[in-house]
């Protein structure tokens, strides 16, 4: 195989996730970079304002070009979780050669089996993919498709499941893609390609469910035989978790989401020292402070989480394969090392559960890709191993004047105004929020050394003292640093 350059897009609601690998000989991967942006123009991980999204687009490339040295000329990037249609499909062919089943056969096999599904999809449909699911010779039923080569048989039938979507939402996204600067972009929709890339064989093979707990969406793919047999999402992720926190506590949006990936959690009563906790929030102008206990943030936290795991739940039981998932499940991105959400699931659920990023024995990568947000860009490298027909860089050692960074200086965009820095909250010296990750996993060790301990002493009840606070000076607050004090059962926050 020809060396070549990769660069991948994960379209998530709240960040672009860019990596920049090598393809080698054998198909040896190795992630040169992977980083992530803000992201614009997606709700519930659908196109809503392409504007949006193009500006991110363009800021976030020129950005990666320069960081890197490139030009980027084009991209491989992930198409929607949410509004996939399932159906199957049977095609059979004629084996005349007289020899055993050949790779070339079952290629051929699939291609009328895409061109079958093409023609019964319903009217405004696009068939995004197909997955084999078994075969069949006159000798042998359900044969698994790794088995299949290499048999004989004069009839080959092959059954697919068959996914679609609204063939509106890929024009408009390749419009999207086209106006951030990219003629030929290809949108991938490869549920198939993350789980191989996130998942152990022995897993795939025993059955086991990948949740994938993004921003926008929250999505579960089902393995059994080593095969993808079920596909499902719904349209709620971490942002509804974050909503939820800004309209109970009547916070922004920034400071609701630095305060649930700071000291959010599931299971009040399992926080440890923590639940003791309270955050005190107000601003320079501000005389009173709105007071959130701990445990009552986290009881806004795990009331959204129910609901998305139930219906996560209900999809696996209606696939059919409830009783089948003997690896259990496996959770990855985003929201999936939220403190205790492993533990909810499993309780909740019955099954064992373990968080997982990409694979590390298929990736040659730095430590930063193999956390699980970064799940869908594996998947979108693995999906391109074989498949990707040139390289999307231009020589690595030209300037760094590409095409992005020319296209994002032309437009004169304020996306860079927009993207916000990143932000946390301090306590003692340490960094909370985005960038605050080891802190946080610092409490979360705490908090599960304490799980079994006796439960955490009532918290106070959910204050907050606006009656004297004016608009002007909530808006202030809003914007300005913060300031906070502390005692032994209270959080000082300062916003950095």
């Amino acid at each position: 195989m020809e060396n070549k350059q990769l660069v991948c897009i994960d379209l998530g609601t709240s960040k672009l996730g860019i990596s920049l690998s090598h393809i080698g000989e054998g198909g040896k991967i190795k992630v040169e970079h992977y980083v992530e942006y803000p992201s614009q123009g997606l709700v519930h991980a659908h196109l809503m304002s392409s504007d949006k999204l193009a500006s991110a687009l363009r800021y976030a490339i020129s950005q990666f070009e320069r960081a890197q040295g490139i030009t980027v000329t084009n991209v491989v990037v992930s198409s929607q979780k949410y509004g996939v249609r399932l159906n199957e499909v049977e095609a059979e062919m004629e084996i005349t050669s007289g020899k055993s089943i050949s790779k070339e056969d079952i290629d051929n096999l699939a291609d009328m089996a895409w061109s079958m599904a093409s023609q019964h999809k319903e009217e405004g449909e696009d068939v995004i993919t197909i997955v084999p699911q078994s075969y069949n010779t006159e000798d042998e039923w359900n044969v698994n498709p790794s088995d299949i080569v290499g048999m004989r048989g004069r009839k080959l039938t092959g059954l697919y499941k068959v996914f679609l979507a609204n063939e509106n939402i890929k024009n408009n996204m390749e419009d999207t893609l086209r106006e951030a600067g990219f003629a030929t972009p290809l949108i991938r929709f490869a549920p198939d390609a993350v789980g191989r890339s996130v998942l152990f064989p022995n897993e795939m093979a025993a059955g086991v469910a990948l949740i994938d707990m993004g921003a926008g969406a929250t999505s579960v793919s089902i393995y059994e035989g080593g095969v993808l047999r079920h596909y499902g999402a719904v349209p709620f992720g971490g942002n509804s978790i974050t909503a939820d926190i800004r309209n109970q506590c009547e916070l922004n949006e920034n400071i609701a989401e630095n305060i649930k990936m700071g000291f959010g959690g599931c299971i009040p009563t399992r926080l440890g020292e923590l639940g003791e906790k309270t955050l005190h929030i107000h601003g320079e102008n501000s005389a009173e402070s709105v007071v959130i206990p701990v445990k009552y943030l986290s009881e806004i936290i795990t009331a959204r989480v129910a609901e998305i795991v139930d219906a996560i739940l209900y999809e696996i039981q209606t696939s059919g394969y409830a009783n089948s998932l003997k690896s259990g499940i496996v959770l990855c991105g985003g929201c999936a090392d939220m403190l205790n959400l492993k533990a909810f699931i499993s309780e909740r659920s019955g099954y064992t559960v373990r968080v997982a990023g990409p694979n590390r024995r298929y990736f040659d990568a730095g430590v930063e890709f193999f956390r699980p947000e970064a799940a869908c860009s594996a998947g979108l490298i693995e999906d391109q191993v074989y498949n990707m027909q040139s390289s999307c860089v231009d020589e690595p050692d030209k300037e760094p004047n590409g095409t992005m960074t020319e296209l994002f200086e032309a437009q004169n965009t304020d996306a860079e105004e927009k993207a916000p820095e990143k932000k946390g909250f301090s306590f003692g010296g340490l960094l909370f929020g985005s960038g605050g990750k080891k802190q946080k996993e610092d409490h979360h060790k705490e908090a599960e050394k304490t799980a079994g301990s006796a439960e955490a002493r009532q918290a106070q009840p959910f204050q907050n003292k606006k009656k004297t606070v004016s608009k002007k000076n909530r808006e202030d607050e809003y914007r300005s640093p913060s300031l906070f004090s502390t005692d032994d059962d209270t959080m000082g926050l300062n916003e950095v």
